[in-house]
């Protein structure tokens, strides 16, 4: 509901520029590996847009563009969206990799982008039209290994993907002192024998996943059954609110 009110807010803030209709450009992960994520955020920018046009004071349009969730076709993207001059801002990119790819893209056009998944830190450092609306990795990944000293947790097993989203959390979680297991994992596949490495079942272990959901299933299919830190944390001070 944050998010979605964020967006009503933007959208009501962006230029017009004379035109009949604002183009309002989302690019992430149509397709691919990632591609829930990117249907998730869609159907949230389309409803977003319908409840803005309903008021009737201007109307808007949006564009998908399609990154596959890969760095490499992010510039691509950002060079499509940059040429045509009606786009008024980009939400995206999701993937911080194709962020991080596609931000000087966008300054030297002078077009906004807000990404609306994007943890790395690199982001939005040193970049004047680049922004987010979520947290960055060195916050979620501080607060698992605080949260999980709290819970008398010894040893987390992190599940990461090599991308600018995975490696960091990975990073400051052995930081902050804790035994950190890491597997690098990529499109919902382990290398051999991940499986054995991660923490037995029990109280004194945890894992937290800097990646995509997908890694989980392969898991859980090897045998591993321990807790996710983000679950616990929500079953613990969120569930009170």
């Amino acid at each position: 509901m944050m998010k979605r009110s964020a967006l009503l807010l933007l959208l009501v803030c962006v230029p017009a520029w004379g035109q009949s209709k604002v183009k309002i450009a989302l690019a992430g992960p149509m397709s691919g590996a990632a591609a829930a994520f990117g249907d998730t955020i869609t159907k949230g920018a389309r409803l977003a847009i319908a409840q803005a046009n309903a008021q009737g004071k201007r109307q808007f349009e949006l564009v998908l563009a399609d990154d596959e969730g890969w760095s490499s076709k992010a510039p691509t993207v950002a060079q499509a969206l940059a040429a045509d001059k009606n786009i008024a801002i980009v939400i995206g990119h999701f993937n911080s990799s194709c962020s991080n790819a596609a931000k000087q893209i966008y300054g030297k056009a002078g077009l906004v982008c807000l990404s609306p998944g994007s943890t790395n830190i690199h982001v939005c450092k040193g970049f004047r039209w680049s922004f987010r609306n979520l947290y960055h990795d060195d916050q979620q990944a501080g607060f698992l290994a605080t949260y999980a000293r709290r819970l008398g947790l010894t040893r987390i097993g992190v599940l990461y993907d090599k991308g600018d989203s995975g490696t960091r959390p990975r990073d400051r979680i052995r930081y902050r002192g804790q035994d950190a297991e890491a597997l690098p994992g990529r499109d919902g596949s382990l290398s051999a024998g991940a499986n054995s490495r991660f923490p037995a079942a029990g109280p004194a272990a945890g894992r937290q996943e800097g990646g995509r959901h997908l890694h989980l299933g392969s898991l859980q299919r090897g045998g591993v059954d321990c807790p996710r830190l983000a679950q616990i944390a929500a079953q613990g001070p969120y569930s009170r609110r």
